[in-house]
């Protein structure tokens, strides 16, 4: 494996991640994990970003390499995948999270989950969680 060809997979993957989560906010109204506000934008951004990655990835160079030729195996390939799924997450909700100023809930979710964003932005799913985890431990230790 060379360090360019895992770095070339990584970002592309990324970028493309960052596409289906920007479609994928269309139908589920997922407000604070969206980019933009209209749905067209986030559609043709969407199918922008996954359009670009593909023509990046396999335009730029000879990309059909056996894993012992200098390619990616299978094991390899899946952990950049989950890697760069999750952060293409992390990022374009911390985006989403920084960019947009959300309303401030003091109602604590039991379960963390998607339908959370509907309603709240990553940053303050977090920090209510954090802020309801602080008083519980200072509860207990009084």
């Amino acid at each position: 494996m060379t360090y360019s060809f895992a770095l070339d997979y990584f970002l592309c993957c990324f970028i493309a991640c960052v596409g289906v989560l920007q479609i994928a906010t269309i139908s589920s109204k997922l407000t604070y994990l969206s980019l933009f506000g209209k749905a067209v934008s986030r559609y043709l951004f969407g199918y922008g970003l996954l359009v670009s990655s593909a023509t990046l990835f396999f335009l730029s160079e000879e990309r059909n390499i056996d894993d012992s030729s200098g390619g990616l195996d299978a094991n390899e390939q899946a952990v950049l995948f989950v890697v760069s799924a999750f952060c293409s997450f992390l990022v374009t909700g911390t985006i989403c999270s920084l960019r947009v100023k959300a309303h401030r809930e003091n109602r604590i979710h039991e379960k963390i989950s998607l339908s959370t964003l509907k309603s709240n932005t990553l940053i303050g799913v977090y920090r209510c969680r954090w802020t309801y985890w602080k008083e519980s431990i200072l509860r207990y230790l009084k």
